[in-house]
């Protein structure tokens, strides 16, 4: 390798001392600006540095709200974080690919683990998983897991799932538990658990009673079974001496007769209209014959019944007064029909003590 003169290497040298001249200049220039000092940009970028490295790896301080962070844990401390949207496809959406929950919610004070509110006509919380849980909610003090709260034309909470729509958990046991049903009947299958509840197409209400696979189970309510018993003052709603059709009822006949308002004993005068309201299914009525002749008996059956099937009171002698305590179905009008058959004829009065919603 060829070396360098002693002209080109005198040159080199006093290159590198002018340029060595010109860097201390600068430098004396940079100190002689204190925002832009050496010293000042080192110690930010320090202070830079230990900020980064003190909440590079570790979660947010507790109470110390700031950007969220996907894949940690997130603290807003006690600042509220309120979503607002008017996406038609929903304000939060979570969804897990995973058999685990979608959306979780835990309270530990008096609050509410996951709350919706919907004040138009959506959904205050709504659910849908094909294997987990949709939506998860969990209160260990004296609040709620879920609570959905909807306007008028909403749904407070709905659940969609493959085993189970809604969940309600409370004090180590199932509150409530909603499953899902078929055409009729409660399930036949799965592992199941005592307060679950199952409501199949046909419009029943089933309860498991018992846990097990798949449990047993107990209907509370269908289409044909009557509701709550309402008891009232007793009321007379029909006397055959004084209201129309006046008479006796003969062997053979039948009358229809309404029960829905009550008159005053003895009378044609109204004492209370509606006494047994639209939409009951059965009531709890006396029925007492009098002024008989021969013998015979009295059916009372639904307004709409069509044949005698049984006998609701009997007599064996002319001039009989007796009575006896029924419940009996009523048809959609409110109304019942008495039978008469064995020969004789009676008189016959009704009083309602009571109805079936």
């Amino acid at each position: 390798m060829a070396s360098l003169a002693d002209g080109d290497l005198a040159a080199l040298r006093a290159e590198m001392a002018a340029l060595r001249a010109e860097v201390a200049a600068l430098r004396e220039e940079l100190d002689a600006r204190p925002s832009w000092s050496r010293r000042a940009v080192l110690g930010a970028g320090a202070a830079a540095a230990a900020v980064v490295a003190t909440l590079g790896p570790v979660r947010p301080a507790a109470a110390v709200t700031g950007a969220f962070e996907f894949g940690t844990d997130n603290d807003a401390g006690t600042s509220a974080t309120t979503l607002t949207s008017s996406a038609i496809n929903g304000t939060l959406r979570a969804r897990n690919t995973n058999a685990a929950v979608g959306v979780y919610g835990e309270a530990t004070g008096a609050g509410d683990g996951v709350q919706g509110i919907s004040l138009g006509g959506g959904r205050g919380v709504y659910g849908y998983s094909t294997s987990g849980v949709s939506v998860y909610g969990e209160a260990t003090g004296a609040g709620s897991g879920v609570r959905g709260t909807a306007g008028a034309g909403g749904i407070g909470v709905h659940g969609t799932g493959g085993s189970c729509g809604v969940l309600a958990q409370g004090s180590g046991s199932v509150a409530a538990r909603f499953v899902s049903a078929g055409a009729s009947g409660p399930p036949t299958g799965g592992s199941n658990s005592i307060g679950m509840v199952s409501a199949p197409a046909d419009g029943s209400l089933w309860v498991c009673v018992e846990a097990g696979t798949p449990g047993v189970w107990r209907q509370v309510a269908s289409k044909a079974a009557a509701g709550a018993f309402v008891p009232i003052t007793p009321a007379r709603v029909f006397d055959s001496r004084y209201l129309t059709p006046v008479g006796p009822l003969a062997s053979g006949a039948n009358r229809t007769v309404s029960v829905a308002t009550a008159y005053l004993p003895d009378s044609t005068t109204v004492a209370i209209g509606n006494v047994v309201p639209a939409g009951s299914t059965a009531v709890a009525v006396n029925l007492t014959i009098t002024d008989t002749t021969g013998a015979g008996y009295l059916f009372l059956a639904p307004g709409n019944a069509t044949a005698v099937t049984a006998s609701s009171i009997n007599w064996t002698a002319p001039g009989t007064t007796v009575a006896n305590a029924l419940v009996v179905p009523l048809d959609t009008a409110r109304q019942l029909k008495a039978f008469a058959g064995g020969g004789g004829s009676a008189h016959f009065l009704l009083d309602v003590s009571g109805y079936y919603r």
